[in-house]
């Protein structure tokens, strides 16, 4: 995904134009003080580009690809909490 980086202050300037680029698929980060502060993206390119809704989501397409370990719900220990 191609990227665009602004300071605020001009972004604030040219709105409409980041809209425009973010709808092409362009993410824009603006930045304030040399930080970075805000990402805009797309929230789908194909739907935007195309005016299409998103394909469903597909039930059972990675089955058996994860697992939980047994120990999931066992409190951590309090070495995790502490730092220790």
């Amino acid at each position: 995904m191609l990227t665009k980086n602004l300071d605020l202050t001009e972004a604030q300037q040219q709105f409409p134009e980041i809209i425009s680029w973010v709808k092409t698929g362009i993410e824009v980060i603006l930045y304030e003080n040399n930080q970075p502060l805000i990402r805009l993206t797309p929230m789908a390119i194909q739907s935007l580009a195309a005016d299409e809704p998103l394909s469903p989501r597909v039930l059972g397409l990675h089955e058996g690809q994860g697992w939980i370990s047994d120990d999931f719900k066992e409190p951590l220990p309090d070495e995790f909490w502490l730092g220790t």
